[in-house]
This record gives C-alpha cells, structure tokens and sequence, in this order.
C-alpha cells in the first residue's frame, strides 16, 4: 500500500453512474496471518511439550521393561558362572513375573539336580574306591584310557586266614558275614596306616600290595609292618570273639605288572613272577608264620631277625631261598615245596 507495506487488497467497483469508483477493503499481511502464526507457534510449543512428555514416558516405560530383561540377563549370566543361589524377586503381575518365576522354578530344578548329580557322583566314587586302589580310580576319573603299569620294585602280600569255614559252622553264614567285614574293615585300616592297599580280598586270602600305585623307596618295610600290624589285630579279633583264626603270610618283592582288565566290568588286576611267588609262599608257610623271599630279606635283615628256611624250586625254573620271620626266637621251618611243620 501507500505505506510500503504488504497487505491483502479485496475490491469491487461501485455501481453509482456518473461515478467510476471502487470499493477498497485491505488489511495489514502481519495482521491477516496473525491468528495463523499464534497457532503455529501454539502447535510448534504443543508439539515440543507432547515430545517432551511422550520421550518421559517412553523411557519410563523402556525402563519399566528392560529392568526386568536386565535382572534376568545378569542372573542368567551368575548361572552359567555356577552360582546357583540366586533368585529373582519380581513382584509384578505381568509376563515378566510369570518369567522371574519360571526362572526361579528352573534355577531350584538344576540346584536339585546337581545335588542328585553330587550324590551320585559320590556314590560312583565311593563304588570306584571299593573295587580299585585311590590313585587308580583317581586315573580313571580323569579319563585315562589303556592303564596298564609295569612298576620296577612293588612288594606284594598273600595273606590266608586259616579257620574261616570251621568258625562258619559255628556262627553261622550271616554272623561271619558281619565278623569278616569288621575284620577286613579294620585290616584295611591299618593298610591305611602304613600306605599298604588291598588288591583282594577272596575266599580265605587277603591280598595287599605298596609301591604298586604309588611309588615308595620303603614298600618292603611297611608291608613286613603292616603283615605285624594285622597279626596283632586278628589275635584282638580272637579275644573278642573266642575264635582261633590264624594267618598264613607270603611276601615277596620285585616287578609287577598291573592295570585295569576288562570293558564291561573294571578290574584291576596283578599279574606277573612277583605276585606268583608271593602266592606260593603263603601256600607253603606254616599257621602262624610270615614267609619273604630272599629279595625282601635282602631290604629288611637290618630291620628285622628272620631265620633261614629251605630252598626250593619255583615252577622247576628259579630256586627260591626263604626266610622266616623270627617272633619271640619261635620258628616254623618249611620243608618243603607243599609242605610245612612247626
């Protein structure tokens, strides 16, 4: 307009004759639009407030959501580290507590179930300690496979305990059974005392063997003390039950061969020249006697007094000489390859 400013013009002409006129009618453009820029500036604010507050409740509700998926995760995460005792405390109605409980149900189930797996892992342990030496069933435990060892110096004891069938007669099946495992438990006891394990316990023969498992420079000496130990024990067992059992004990010492025999059922086996002669001096020793081989003499005449007993012929290849542990200077002498008097 005359102003120099912009406006918005609306005209027409006037019909008066004589005239040529117009109607004028304008208005300002900053005050023509002015409702229009309040509202955009009132849209523009609403918009920033709605971001404002729509961002508040997004993150709130974000927290609301992943907090949950955080506890799980992080309780996830101290599971697969073992710790089992963990438990998630949700108290919310929605998924995430049905979850939180879940969780906790299937963290209590693998609880349980490693308890059931302790226990019986313990029992397998304990099954494998009753049938195997320690440092075996240990080997076995880590998965060696093919355990065979050929042990230089091992010393091997054949012990018979002479009167078990005739006190049978007398006690009775069930009563011996509970007598011998007292007796056994308590041989194998002392063993425990002297680093001596059992091999076997069969029939009338108790079998235990040192430096076989594991290496020792004194394997002769403490089976010759453990040999003692359990003679002193069967003469208490005696006492006790009014029995007249005795023992019958080979020793010998030299290279055995062991390991485990079989797939389907484990055993741990001896075999070789040692065990064979250890056998046969107890077959031949007299009631009441401990017979060694020449080798253990050998290891032990320092130690102990032992008298000179006879020579003989093993399997008609190797002379063996023996000698006999001498007690108190009360001897039994061996005559014979099968034979023996007091």
């Amino acid at each position: 307009d005359y102003r120099n400013v912009p406006v918005l013009s609306s005209y027409a002409p006037v019909k008066i004759p004589g005239l040529k006129w117009v109607i004028l009618s304008e208005i300002d453009l900053g005050e023509a639009y002015r409702p229009v820029d309040q509202i955009q500036r009132h849209l523009f604010i609403t918009t920033i407030i709605l971001i404002v507050i729509i961002t508040l409740i997004a993150g709130f509700l974000t927290e609301r959501f992943v907090s949950p998926l955080r506890v799980l995760t992080s309780a996830t995460r101290k599971i697969s580290q073992g710790d089992l005792d963990i438990e998630i405390n949700l108290k919310s109605r929605d998924e995430f507590g049905e979850l939180a409980q879940a969780f906790n149900e299937m963290v209590h189930s693998i609880r349980d179930n490693n308890q059931l797996l302790y226990q019986k892992e313990q029992e397998i342990e304990s099954l494998l300690l009753n049938i195997l030496p320690h440092a075996i069933a240990e080997r076995v435990k880590k998965g060696e496979e093919q355990l065979v060892d050929h042990i230089q110096q091992g010393t091997v004891l054949f012990a018979s305990i002479v009167g078990i069938t005739e006190l049978t007669y007398r006690e009775g099946v069930q009563e011996m059974a509970v007598k011998l495992s007292e007796l056994f438990d308590s041989f194998d006891l002392e063993g425990q005392n002297y680093g001596v394990e059992r091999f076997k316990a069969i029939g009338e023969r108790y079998i235990a063997m040192c430096g076989v498992t594991i290496p020792r420079l004194d394997h002769s000496k403490r089976i010759m003390d453990f040999a003692l130990s359990i003679q002193e024990t069967l003469k208490g067992f005696n006492n006790r039950y009014d029995s007249n059992l005795s023992f019958r004990i080979g020793i010998h010492t030299g290279t055995v061969v062991a390991g485990l025999i079989g797939t389907n059922k484990l055993m741990y086996y001896l075999w070789g020249e040692t065990v064979d002669i250890a056998s046969h001096l107890n077959t031949i020793a007299a009631n009441n006697t401990i017979v060694v081989s020449h080798n253990v003499y050998e290891q032990l005449h320092d130690l102990y007094l032992f008298n000179r007993g006879k020579t003989i012929n093993f399997e008609n290849k190797t002379k063996l000489s023996l000698w006999i542990f001498a007690k108190e200077q009360s001897l039994s002498v061996i005559t014979s390859d099968n034979e023996s008097i007091d």
